[in-house]
C-alpha cells in the first residue's frame, strides 16, 4: 500500500485557507495482475412492496456495491417500479461519490416493472462493446414483479438469452417475502447466482462470494489517523468518512488529530481523503517542539499476508519559504468531487422535505464551479458535470410539475 499526501497550496508563506489530499493506493492483486475489468448493470427495484426498511438495505447495498469495485471498471444503475428510471449509464468508476450519492436519491414508486429495469441494464450491457470485459447484470429485487413481463417462463428465457450473449445475472433478494422460486430459476438459468440478504452488513461477503479473485480484497479494517502540528489547523473533513477528533492536551481547545476509518480496499484500487486546513506560519516561531506539517499514519489488515496488521506512514510539510501562489490541479479535482457528495447529499435532503428550488439551487452552484475547472480532469469532471445537470434537469421538471 502507497500512502501519499499533499497540499492545495504548497506555499505557506502566510495565513491562508488550503486543502490537502491524502492518497491510498492498493498494489495490483498478485493472484491475478491481469484481471479483466468488470461491467456491471445494476438493476435497482423499486417499487411499493420495497418501500421502507427494504429499499433502505437495496440503496446500502448498491452503494457497497459501488465501493467493492475498483476505478478500472464500469457501472450502471437502473431503478424501476410503475416506470424506469436510468439514475446512470455505463461509467466508468474514475469517481465514486457522486454515483454513491445518485443512489440515495432513488425514493419508492408503485408497481413492479423487473422486466424493464433489468432489460434496460442488460442492454447498456449488450451495447458495451469491449469484448475483454466481464459483463454482469444484478437485480435487487423482493422479486414480485407486477408489471411489463411477469410470466416466469418468459423471464427465465431473458436469462437464458442473455447468457448465450455472454451476459450472466445474479440475483439478490431481500426481505421476507420474496419470489424465491423466480429469482433462483433467473440466476441459474442466467449462468449467475442467488442470494438473499437480510441487512446491508451481509453485502460485503456477498459481492466477495460473487467475484472472487475478480474484485479481490487487499486491504480490510483501514484507518487512517492524521496528526496536525500546531502550524496546520484542521478545519472540516471533506470526504465522506467516518470519523473521530482528538484535542491537544497541552491546548484544549485545538484538534490534534483526526482518526478516520476508511473501510476495506480491493487490489488495484484508490482512496481519496480530503480535508480542509488553515495554515499559520506564526506558530512556527512559538513552536518549542519544532513540529511542522501533518503526519499521517494508517493501519489495516493485509489479506494478501494471512490478516497481517501492518502500518504505514507519512508526513507533509508545507513550503513556508515560497510565495507562489500556484494551486495543485489534483487537489482541485478532488476537492470539487468531494464537495459534490456533500451537495448532493444536501440536495437529495432538500428534495425530501419538498424545496426542490432550494435543492435546485445547491446543484447549480456547484455545476458552475465544475464548469470552471473542468479543463483540469476533462474526463472526470465532464461526467461529473453531466450527471449533475441531468438531475438539476429532472428536479426543475418536478418542481414545475409540483407547481401546477
Amino acid at each position: 500500500m502507497i500512502l501519499s499526501a499533499k497540499f492545495l497550496h504548497n506555499a505557506a508563506s502566510e495565513n491562508r485557507n488550503n486543502s490537502i489530499l491524502v492518497r491510498l493506493n492498493s498494489p495490483t492483486g498478485a493472484s491475478n495482475p491481469d484481471r479483466r475489468p468488470i461491467v456491471l448493470g445494476l438493476a435497482i427495484d423499486r417499487s411499493w412492496s420495497m418501500k421502507g426498511e427494504k429499499l433502505e438495505a437495496v440503496i446500502q447495498a448498491a452503494s457497497s456495491l459501488v465501493n467493492w469495485l475498483t476505478r478500472r471498471d464500469f457501472l450502471s444503475v437502473t431503478a424501476y417500479a410503475e416506470d424506469i428510471h436510468v439514475i446512470q449509464p455505463i461509467i466508468q468508476l474514475v469517481e465514486k461519490s457522486s454515483i454513491i450519492n445518485r443512489i440515495h436519491t432513488i425514493v419508492p414508486g408503485t408497481s413492479t416493472n423487473l422486466s424493464g429495469g433489468w432489460l434496460n441494464a442488460l442492454r447498456g450491457l449488450e451495447l458495451f462493446s469491449d469484448s475483454t470485459v466481464y459483463k454482469r447484470a444484478i437485480l435487487l429485487t423482493d422479486g414480485n414483479p407486477t408489471q411489463g413481463i411477469t410470466d416466469p417462463l418468459d423471464l427465465i428465457q431473458i436469462a437464458s438469452d442473455h447468457y448465450k450473449k455472454g451476459i450472466s445475472t445474479t440475483v439478490i433478494g431481500f426481505g421476507d417475502d420474496f419470489n424465491e422460486i423466480l429469482l433462483k430459476d433467473i440466476a441459474d438459468a442466467g449462468g449467475g447466482n442467488f442470494y438473499y440478504i437480510e441487512s446491508p452488513e451481509g453485502t460485503g461477503d456477498i459481492f466477495f462470494r460473487e467475484f472472487g479473485d475478480i474484485g479481490s480484497l487487499y486491504a480490510q479494517s483501514i484507518e487512517t489517523k492524521i496528526e496536525f502540528a500546531k502550524d496546520v489547523e484542521f478545519v472540516e473533513l471533506m470526504s465522506d468518512l467516518a470519523f473521530y477528533t482528538e484535542m491537544d492536551p497541552k491546548e484544549p481547545s485545538r484538534i490534534r488529530s483526526v482518526i478516520l476509518q476508511c473501510g476495506d480496499m480491493r487490489a488495484d484500487d484508490i482512496r481519496n481523503i480530503v480535508l480542509r486546513v488553515k495554515t499559520h506560519p506564526e506558530r512556527l516561531i512559538h513552536n518549542s517542539e519544532n513540529e511542522s506539517g501533518i503526519s499521517i499514519t494508517s493501519t489495516f489488515y493485509n489479506l494478501s499476508d494471512k490478516m497481517k496488521l501492518e502500518t504505514i506512514v507519512s508526513k507533509l510539510e508545507p513550503d513556508w519559504k515560497s510565495v507562489s501562489s500556484k494551486e495543485d490541479a489534483d487537489v482541485i479535482v478532488e476537492s470539487i468531487v468531494a464537495k459534490s457528495g456533500k451537495t448532493l447529499k444536501k440536495a437529495s435532503s432538500l428534495m425530501k422535505e419538498g424545496s426542490l428550488e432550494e435543492a435546485s439551487k445547491f446543484l447549480s452552484a456547484l455545476i458552475q464551479d465544475v464548469e470552471d475547472r473542468i479543463e483540469l480532469a476533462p474526463e472526470v469532471m465532464g461526467s461529473l458535470k453531466s450527471r449533475l445537470e441531468t438531475l438539476e434537469s429532472k428536479i426543475r421538471e418536478n418542481a414545475k410539475t409540483a407547481g401546477k
